[in-house]
C-alpha cells in the first residue's frame, strides 16, 4: 500500500528589503541560501527536506558552505550534502577527507584543485563540470580572482565533514588568480 505524503506548501522567505537572496550577487555576501532562518529548515518524516538557512557557515576546510544532507540535519547514516561557495580570490586548506570519497558538481564560477600533499597536480573546472575526489587525497579547493564566486554542490560517502587539515590557506604559497607563487 502507498501512503500519501503530506504536502508542505513552501513559502519562500524574504529579508527587511523583500529580498530573497536567490538573485543576489557576490558583492552581497548574505550566503547562499534563498531567506528563511539562519540554520536549515527540515521538513517532512520520512522523505526530507532540507532548505538552507539565510547565512552560511564556515565549513572545517576553510570554504563557505550550507549543510544539507547530513547526520545532523536529517539523521543521515552514509551520506552527506552539501553547497559549497569559494570567494574570488579565495582558496581552503589544504585538507583531505577521511575514509570517504567525494563527488562535486559546479553550479556557478570557475575553480580550481591542487591534489597531492605536495599539490603537484592542478585541475580546473566551470559549469556542469563534474569532479571526483578519491578518499584521503590532499587536496585544496579555490576560485581565482576577477571572476564571479565557485559554487558547487558536494556529496561524500559519509554522514558528516570528515575533514583532516594538513596546512592552513595562510601557509600556502598560492596567489589570488590561483597559480603558485616562488617561495
Amino acid at each position: 500500500m502507498v501512503r500519501a505524503a503530506t504536502v508542505v506548501p513552501y513559502v519562500e522567505a524574504h529579508d527587511e528589503e523583500g529580498d530573497t537572496g536567490a538573485d543576489m550577487d557576490d558583492s552581497e555576501a548574505k550566503g547562499i541560501g534563498a531567506g528563511g532562518p539562519v540554520g536549515p529548515l527540515v521538513e517532512g518524516e520520512g522523505i526530507r527536506v532540507v532548505r538552507p538557512g539565510s547565512k552560511d557557515g564556515e565549513t572545517p576546510q576553510g570554504v563557505l558552505g550550507v549543510g544539507a544532507v547530513s547526520r545532523e540535519t536529517v539523521g543521515a547514516g552514509g551520506i552527506f550534502m552539501a553547497r559549497h561557495r569559494v570567494p574570488p580570490g579565495a582558496h581552503s586548506d589544504l585538507h583531505s577527507h577521511t575514509n570517504c570519497e567525494t563527488a562535486v558538481y559546479v553550479l556557478r564560477g570557475r575553480g580550481y584543485a591542487y591534489g597531492g600533499e605536495d599539490m603537484g597536480e592542478y585541475v580546473e573546472a566551470g559549469p556542469g563540470d563534474f569532479v571526483y575526489i578519491p578518499a584521503n587525497l590532499a587536496h585544496v579547493v579555490g576560485c581565482p580572482a576577477g571572476g564571479e564566486a565557485l559554487e558547487y554542490v558536494v556529496a561524500r560517502d559519509a554522514p558528516g565533514e570528515v575533514v583532516v587539515t594538513l596546512r592552513a590557506a595562510a601557509e600556502l604559497q598560492i596567489g589570488p588568480d590561483g597559480r603558485m607563487r616562488d617561495a
